[in-house]
């Protein structure tokens, strides 16, 4: 089973368990494609909480290869569980968009505008089976983007490399972030020298 330090260990708690989604659109409705149900009591790390409704969890078992760990599922699956006393305003509330980092407690940029730096480059295809979308370069995940989804680059990368992290829009949540270049068909952090 998979272990991480910037998770919670928490369960689902629904009866009938719950189903988890790959991705949002905006903050509000869950993209079904490649959505997976757990049944009650199944472990899970949580990792931030969107809003009332959505949270992201790390799934600890979904393991296949080629398909998503992190999903998004409804908060009230999670009622019942306890949640780091960091997550919390000073009412005791979990807040939403704020997760642990590597290093500390920090906002999470969930993508619903764009950033202004960079220009749009052009759409490329997802080449590899999924990739993560990320609020930053190797940061908090905020969607899945199957093979073929479209991802409508900019020219911000990290580096020309092969290792290069592109910022861009997914257009089928329709949100903004970060995913690896390398995981586009074409890779185009290579061909922006």
């Amino acid at each position: 089973m998979a272990q991480t330090h910037w998770t919670t260990s928490m369960w689902v708690k629904r009866p009938g368990g719950c189903t988890l989604y790959p991705s949002l659109r905006s903050t509000s409705r869950p993209l079904t494609a490649g959505a997976w149900h757990v049944p009650r009591n199944h472990r899970v790390g949580w990792r931030y909480q969107v809003n009332g409704k959505w949270t992201l969890v790390l799934d600890h078992s979904h393991h296949i290869k080629g398909r998503p760990h992190w999903a998004f599922l409804e908060t009230a699956c999670l009622k019942g569980n306890s949640y780091p006393a960091k997550s919390k305003d000073s009412q005791g509330r979990v807040r939403n968009l704020w997760g642990k980092a590597s290093k500390d407690w920090r906002h999470v940029d969930f993508g619903q505008t764009r950033s202004t730096k960079g220009r749009v480059t052009g759409t490329r295809k997802v080449g590899a089976a999924y990739t993560t979308m990320r609020d930053r370069p190797s940061a908090f995940v905020t969607s899945n983007l199957f093979r073929g989804a479209e991802f409508k680059n900019t020219n911000r990368c990290t580096s020309h490399s092969n290792n290069a992290w592109v910022y861009g829009m997914d257009l089928r949540a329709h949100r903004w972030g970060w995913v690896p270049s390398n995981a586009l068909r074409g890779n185009p952090c290579l061909h922006m020298r």
